[in-house]
């Protein structure tokens, strides 16, 4: 993604003896690239390059400043966890620059980090169905995992996301149901509904993510059914409940997906 910039060591990194020998060993290595993302920095919400630019953090020091004491920058996309929560960034923080760290489980069948890996035929293709916003990321990396890829995150490397306005694509994604994009109070507190609380007769194919859920189910399906499992990361045993997110029709009784 162009809205991602990379540090300035990461290929200096990636170049690294210890790195090329890791990849080379396994050829179903693939390396995460932890994504940061710089809070815009003009109070109204409109595209501010020139406040922007200079702040984007380049180096590991300056990202560590930008977070810890500047406030300005923070692990990308707080909204959805499920999209980097997987990423050890803790730990992450406390790597020797080109040493590597297994992820252990994956906490989310939502997560789509930026990765670096050897161009291999074992690579799985990108579904060209997904087009658009929505799952083309995270329906690769769920195929990747299947077909036995490991990942482990690099230290020292990153990416930061440019705080751009929303595409016209994110716009379309995020139209929906009112009930669903209101944000209530309940007991006192705000919360976000979910597609649970919508009406049992809303329509989900007049939206784009209603769509696109729709075809991620059936993608599913096809990778359980079709791939075989050659998994070599397991999800945690707290891994989110990815389902009850899904823009889908559900079962009255048992809430099962269609």
């Amino acid at each position: 993604d162009v809205d991602f910039w990379e540090s300035q060591n990461l290929y200096t990194i990636l170049m690294m003896d210890n790195v090329r020998t890791q990849l080379a060993n396994d050829p179903k290595m693939a390396l995460v690239i932890p994504a940061f993302q710089l809070i815009r920095q003009c109070r109204e919400y409109r595209d501010c390059p020139q406040d922007n630019i200079p702040k984007m953090p380049k180096t590991f020091h300056k990202l560590m400043d930008s977070i810890i004491h500047k406030h300005r920058a923070s692990p990308f996309d707080p909204t959805n966890v499920g999209g980097h929560g997987s990423t050890m960034y803790q730990q992450w923080a406390q790597q020797t620059t080109g040493d590597t760290l297994d992820l252990p489980c994956i906490k989310s069948h939502r997560y789509e980090p930026y990765l670096a890996f050897r161009y291999c035929q074992d690579l799985p293709p990108f579904q060209t169905h997904f087009t658009g916003y929505g799952k083309n990321k995270m329906t690769w990396v769920m195929h990747l995992l299947r077909t036995g890829y490991i990942l482990s995150q690099l230290g020292g490397a990153f990416v930061v996301h440019y705080p751009h306005l929303d595409s016209h694509s994110r716009l379309y994604w995020n139209d929906g149901p009112a009930e669903l994009l209101a944000q209530p109070k309940k007991d006192g507190k705000w919360y976000k509904p979910r597609p649970k609380d919508v009406s049992k007769t809303t329509d989900w194919s007049r939206y784009k993510r209603g769509r696109v859920d729709a075809l991620f189910v059936k993608f599913r399906t096809w990778l359980y059914d079709q791939v075989e499992d050659e998994s070599r990361i397991a999800m945690c045993d707290d891994a989110m409940d990815d389902d009850a997110k899904l823009w889908i029709e559900r079962d009255d009784e048992d809430e099962e997906i269609r």
